[in-house]
């Protein structure tokens, strides 16, 4: 059932997609967050290559997003993602989305803070392929604004980076990237990563500095 709202029912979809890998401790409140904001949720599970020993979390993330009250697909791989572009593609899939439903993209150290109801009645209006939020550090400050919001497209994916999304504009390759000039959408979204383990820090600090020394895309 569509969501309400004055006037009528919202014509569009709303998707989250999610990029996951053991964050138990605060997937609870992303998903608690985004529930009244998506209509369904795309959770892609795993570990990059280099990063952790086994592929999958092992830990309760996903029986939280098993628990998520609306339809979800859930992508997992018995081995390594090569890469975080790959990993992100999965989301981005034709299989998976259909042209001109919503994506959000939002990660499991995220949640909504604020503006869920403004920004539903901004995107029914929006003429835009897509819009940025207002990052937020869990005390208030200011992280930054992203692209996380974005009209779907069939020829949509990451290539280069994690933050660089291409598409076909007519006969022409466009990029979206993450700081991408465009319109703030009302929503705020809390990016915290004080949760992380000190095993899952490591890891990463290891990931990151690997792959910057291979000179290949994180």
């Amino acid at each position: 059932m569509r969501r309400i709202r004055a006037g009528g029912l919202y014509t569009m979809m709303v998707v989250g997609c999610l990029n996951v890998f053991e964050c138990e401790a605060t997937i609870g409140k992303t998903l608690r967050s985004i529930q009244n904001f998506v209509d369904r949720i795309i959770v892609v599970d795993g570990a990059y290559e280099g990063f952790s020993d086994h592929a999958r979390s092992r830990d309760g993330t996903m029986v939280k997003v098993r628990g998520f009250p609306k339809p979800k697909i859930l992508i997992g791989n018995d081995k390594h993602w090569h890469s975080q572009i790959k990993k992100r593609n999965q989301y981005l899939a034709p299989v998976f989305v259909d042209n001109g439903e919503w994506l959000f993209i939002i990660d499991g150290d995220e949640h909504i803070q604020s503006g869920v109801d403004e920004t539903l009645a901004f995107l029914e209006e929006s003429k835009d392929r897509f819009h940025k939020v207002s990052l937020l550090t869990p005390d208030g400050a200011k992280y930054g604004e992203h692209v996380r919001l974005i009209r779907y497209d069939e020829t949509m994916k990451y290539e280069g980076n994690h933050c660089c999304i291409t598409y076909m504009d007519g006969i022409k390759k466009a990029h979206i990237r993450g700081t991408t000039p465009c319109t703030l959408a009302p929503l705020q979204v809390i990016h915290d990563q004080s949760k992380r383990t000190p095993e899952y820090q490591a890891n990463m600090q290891r990931y990151v500095q690997t792959r910057n020394e291979a000179g290949v895309p994180k």
